[in-house]
């Protein structure tokens, strides 16, 4: 494995990680074997493939965010109908419920007089 001094002593300030400090210099020093191997003439042609994959990335990513706002509306609608039919059942509990406690209520109160009546009534005749 060849490792370039300036590469690795570029990194000597990083601390003790003597792996970042390799790899670094590996890095640096591939790169310079890669621009010397493919020299100047296969520059341009690696510049257009890569225009080329740049811009069918970009068409993929319009595709994919165009079929998510065309699919969002209906996603919309969906939500809503969800949340009127959730506040729907909701109110229809929250009624069934005042109208339990106040069934409950009236019963307590009938049967907490019955039992006032009965008390007094019991104090009367001693």
């Amino acid at each position: 494995m060849v490792f370039c001094y300036i590469c690795v002593n570029h990194y000597k300030d990083v601390g003790d990680n003597t792996i970042y400090k390799w790899a670094g210099g590996n890095f640096c020093c591939y790169d310079r074997a890669f621009t010397l191997w493919i020299q100047g003439e296969e520059i341009p042609k690696l510049a257009r493939t890569f225009a080329k994959g740049m811009k069918e990335f970009r068409r993929a990513t319009d595709d994919i965010k165009r079929e998510f706002e065309e699919s969002t509306p209906e996603v919309m609608e969906d939500f809503k109908e969800i949340k009127n039919n959730l506040t729907k059942e909701v109110n229809e509990i929250k009624t069934n419920l005042t109208k339990d406690t106040d069934v409950i209520g009236k019963n307590l109160t009938k049967d907490a007089n019955k039992i006032v009546k009965g008390v007094k009534k019991n104090m009367d005749l001693k």
